[in-house]
């Protein structure tokens, strides 16, 4: 289990999920991924989490375990999914402290917005 924490909230990577805990421990909510790859959906094995200091925005990294493809999601601190991006380029992920922007970091370095614009 991978933990982040910051301020009144923890995300946690738990059983290949993205997961969100109250500062005590109370799961608030849980996301497993799926990706579609050539018309095939497979399972993702989430591993990175980060979260916005604040709590409102929690991102994470995960790999499309057939493809070995990387893939970045984005919530809120909701559990809405605001979006995905498949991408080669990542393999650690962090988001800056203003919650901003999200940087991917592995073959390269991608910048993205809070609003999934590549940078």
């Amino acid at each position: 289990m991978f933990l982040f924490l910051r301020w009144r909230y923890i995300a946690a990577a738990c059983n290949s999920e993205v997961c969100l805990f109250s500062r005590d421990g109370n799961l608030i909510w849980s996301y497993r991924g799926a990706a579609e790859v050539d018309g095939e959906l497979h399972d993702v094995f989430i591993y990175s989490p980060s979260i916005f200091s604040d709590g409102e925005y929690i991102a994470a990294l995960g790999v499309i375990k057939i493809k070995n493809r990387a893939i970045i999601y984005f919530f809120d601190k909701n559990s809405n999914l605001l979006w995905e991006n498949k991408t080669v380029c990542a393999n650690s992920l962090h988001i800056s402290l203003n919650g901003e922007y999200i940087i991917a970091t592995g073959k390269g370095i991608c910048f993205f917005n809070k609003d999934r614009k590549l940078l």
